[in-house]
């Protein structure tokens, strides 16, 4: 009885603790799943907050103070963020895309960017590296604002010209370039010429055959780079860079089902230095992919691409054509820019003087003038200037003219980097004479003579006065030869990049 009694009180004892087993796992399998519903709700929640486009402002500033510029009273210029009674176009945004190479510490590819994402549109324009920007340096191109003031100073002096800032950067090095083309797998392009070049000095070995072919990412690389085979030599390069990258976009929506957004947005994180989060990238790489590819548009800054001033290459903008583009393809606003919005510093068609829209000179007004006073300043004081320390300029003396003969402003020698092309002198002046000498004058005079005084005036005579002004303005000889080397030198190429 007893054996029985065991053996009975076994078996239901044993049944007890199989259901209740059962039951223990079953709660465990219903507290994993509600951990997991609860972990992709969050997740959801993360991706649909962080996965979203960013917030932009309704007004227009145009860079806030303009460095190295005073008395700024022209609208659109110096702290003149403006609130647009249009308001803003619903769903666009604007970016500046910049493009730096190893070595010269200059932004030779530069981009201005309009996405509209309500049309899904992206217009893109290119800048030459070469244009001529209002800054207090001799070396006076938009490729070197990065050089002087870095990301913030080539945003803020792109705003001066478009006439508003943009909203965003990117700022891509080679890696993050040839990492993202092999990441799509490549493009599939027809180079347009041979090309061969070569600077052991890069460690650069061009070698790529005119034709289609597959580019990878390191082969993409060089024929963004290249620019000595072509004719136009920057704008050349300009027109393939364009072209590789249409080509590149429709290749990718074409093929958008194969492109992990995840991958791209890591290394656009990883290797691109922009004010996007994340969460921005991914949105925008999203809508990018819903667009089609004959509704991306690359257009070039117009302007005269063979332009120079003291013997260096410049890109002077066609003010009335590049306002039309600006409105047409870029302004992410529904009012107009208009001249008065910007400081272009470019050359009059009718008097050929260089001047500026705003008629504010962050260098020397003469510069490029043979030592004459712009059109836009014949009748009225010359508006000083004071470099800031944030362009590594030291502050300079500034000079009261009159009305009827207005001055130039003397300037120290600024400290700032020159571009490796225009062969800079160990002492670069901020206003090179139109006539250099191997033992220049400290302060030339109109008419300089073979016994310049010490303290010429502005109208020097045989017998100078014995009281001079005080401190008077320094200005070039009436007569120098044309187009005198700017910086000492030709306008040497860069290597490619």
């Amino acid at each position: 009885m007893i054996l029985f009694g065991n053996r009975g009180g076994s078996r239901y004892a044993g049944t007890a603790g199989k259901n209740g087993k059962k039951t223990s796992a079953k709660k465990v399998i219903l507290i994993i799943v509600i951990i997991l519903v609860v972990l992709a709700a969050a997740a959801f929640a993360v991706w649909h907050f962080a996965v979203r486009p960013p917030d932009v402002s309704n007004t227009r500033g145009d860079g806030g103070d303009m460095p190295g510029i005073t008395d700024m009273e022209s609208p659109g210029m110096g702290d003149t963020t403006q609130t647009h009674v249009g308001g803003r176009n619903d769903g666009e945004y604007t970016f500046v895309v910049l493009g730096t190479d190893d070595g010269n510490g200059n932004t030779d590819t530069i981009m201005v960017a309009n996405f509209d994402t309500v049309n899904y549109k992206l217009n893109v324009v290119s800048i030459p590296r070469d244009t001529l920007v209002n800054v207090s340096w001799p070396t006076k191109k938009v490729n070197s604002l990065y050089g002087v003031g870095g990301v913030e100073r080539t945003v803020s002096g792109l705003g001066e010209i478009l006439g508003f800032e943009p909203d965003f950067y990117a700022l891509v090095n080679l890696k993050a370039f040839e990492k993202l083309v092999d990441a799509v797998g490549g493009i599939y392009y027809n180079v347009p010429v041979n090309m061969n070049y070569e600077d052991p000095a890069q460690n650069l070995y061009i070698h790529i055959a005119k034709g289609f072919q597959t580019l990878m990412g390191s082969e993409a690389v060089k024929v963004m780079r290249f620019r000595s085979g072509y004719a136009n030599a920057d704008i050349g390069r300009i027109g393939t860079q364009q072209d590789f990258l249409k080509t590149a976009a429709e290749q990718i929506m074409a093929n958008k089902d194969k492109i992990n957004l995840s991958t791209l947005a890591e290394i656009f994180i990883n290797y691109v230095d922009t004010d996007l989060t994340k969460g921005n990238v991914v949105w925008f790489a999203k809508e990018f992919l819903k667009m089609d590819g004959e509704n991306i548009n690359f257009m070039t800054l117009p302007g005269n691409y063979n332009d120079s001033v003291y013997g260096a290459s410049y890109v002077t903008i066609y003010v009335d054509e590049w306002l039309d583009m600006v409105n047409e393809y870029l302004n992410p606003y529904k009012d107009d820019v208009e001249v008065s919005d910007t400081n272009i510093l470019t050359r009059d068609p009718e008097t050929k003087m260089i001047y500026s829209t705003s008629g504010m000179y962050a260098g020397n007004p003469t510069w490029g003038n043979n030592g004459k006073t712009p059109p836009n300043l014949a009748s009225q004081p010359t508006q000083t200037t004071t470099p800031t320390p944030t362009e590594t300029t030291p502050p300079a003396p500034t000079t009261t003219p009159t009305p009827t003969t207005p001055a130039r402003p003397t300037t120290p020698t600024p400290a700032t980097p020159t571009e490796p092309e225009d062969n800079p002198t160990d002492n670069p002046t901020e206003n090179p004479t139109e006539n250099p000498t191997e033992n220049p004058t400290d302060n030339p005079t109109d008419n300089p003579t073979d016994n310049p005084t010490d303290n010429p005036t502005d109208n020097p005579t045989d017998n100078p006065t014995d009281n001079p002004p005080e401190n008077p303005p320094e200005t070039p000889p009436e007569n120098p030869p044309e187009n005198p080397p700017e910086n000492g030198g030709e306008d040497n190429e860069l290597p490619e990049g």
